[in-house]
């Protein structure tokens, strides 16, 4: 700011010196307010960087929307300097290794009371666990590629099957996302039927299975003269139905979205819980979007989406080395953001 003070000055200098043919007072001016702008530029990059963000993501590190030279060698002092105060400044580094610890000790089994609670990750102090049948009761992931949705599937996945036993729990699996998703979790015996985008023959078979239960649960609810689901009461597991790209399984068949819309209007009260994940809102059928009431949105989901979403706080940004920034999002409660670990399942 001083430097841009003082440029009226040196170019009056510069004038006065090529009239009176004062060419080394001119050069000599030129130059010193050359190296001045030049100062003044380095001055502010330096003084600017500590008020912005510092962000992890794919092995990159970020200032603010700024994606730093992977050699910290190239980095101007300030941005060494403020991202090695971040790092240093991080006290939940060594308090989310503490709690993720704990749930590694149990199996990433949840503690809260409930009818199928899942341990999702840290919020704070505390351990972060949602009632996928109460809170939502159905839940839409949302996240664009290398999130860390699969990731979030799986961890999950291996929560809800530590915490509850096959005579309580079966899992349908529509994976559109390749056949990786139930690799190594050692989950088979809960899983009732599975399909994925790589073997399509049976595809109709899955789709009729997931039908035929929802009638025969309609017809339990009926004889009993209830309105919802007990499964001990009509000796039925509660059924957690997981859905990798929701919006292709929705373009691979008319019946496919038919089915996926009724599970998440009417699963509720069937026993039925949908987990539905998608890289966005695109694609998603409306009807289907309007009963997904739970909704988590993972780092890098687009600002405008997250206020599709309804999210109602600020800017989701990715802070954490080895964990995935996340926030849920519902109708019924605060936005609430935590974080989970990235290798975990």
């Amino acid at each position: 700011m001083q430097a841009m003070l003082l440029l009226p000055s040196l170019m009056m200098s510069i004038m006065w010196a090529v009239r009176t043919n004062e060419w080394t007072i001119a050069y000599m001016t030129a130059a010193s307010s050359l190296v001045s702008l030049i100062i003044a530029r380095r001055r502010s990059l330096q003084t600017s960087a500590p008020v912005l963000p510092v962000s992890y993501r794919r092995g990159r590190v970020f200032l603010g929307g700024r994606r730093l030279p992977r050699s910290s060698k190239l980095w101007l002092p300030s941005w060494r300097r403020h991202v090695k105060e971040h790092i240093s400044s991080l006290p939940n580094e060594q308090r989310n290794s503490t709690l993720l610890a704990e749930a590694k000790a149990r199996g990433f089994q949840s503690t809260s009371a409930g009818r199928l609670v899942s341990w999702l990750g840290v919020r704070g102090d505390n351990h972060f666990e949602l009632d996928l049948a109460l809170d939502g009761p159905h839940l839409f992931v949302v996240g664009p590629t290398g999130s860390g949705k699969s990731q979030f599937l799986r961890l999950m996945l291996r929560s809800v099957t530590a915490r509850y036993g096959q005579s309580r729990l079966a899992i349908q699996i529509a994976d559109f996302k390749g056949s990786a998703l139930m690799q190594g979790l050692e989950i088979a015996p809960w899983v009732w039927a599975s399909i994925d985008d790589l073997e399509t023959t049976s595809h109709s078979e899955f789709w009729q299975s997931l039908s035929q239960e929802l009638e025969s649960r309609e017809l339990a609810l009926k004889k009993a003269a209830r309105s919802e689901f007990d499964p001990f009461e009509f000796g039925n597991r509660l059924l957690l139905l997981v859905v990798d790209e929701v919006a292709a399984a929705c373009r691979s068949s008319v019946r496919a979205s038919e089915l996926l819309a009724a599970v998440a209007a009417r699963g509720r009260s069937l026993g039925i819980i949908l987990v539905a994940a998608n890289q966005g809102m695109s694609g998603v059928p409306r009807e289907l979007l309007l009963n997904l009431r739970l909704r988590i949105a993972l780092a890098g989901t687009d600002q405008v989406e997250l206020v599709q979403l309804g999210a109602q706080s600020g800017k989701l940004l990715q802070v954490e080395r080895n964990w995935i920034a996340a926030r849920a999002i519902s109708h019924a409660s605060d936005d609430r953001d935590f974080v989970f670990p990235l290798e975990s399942a």
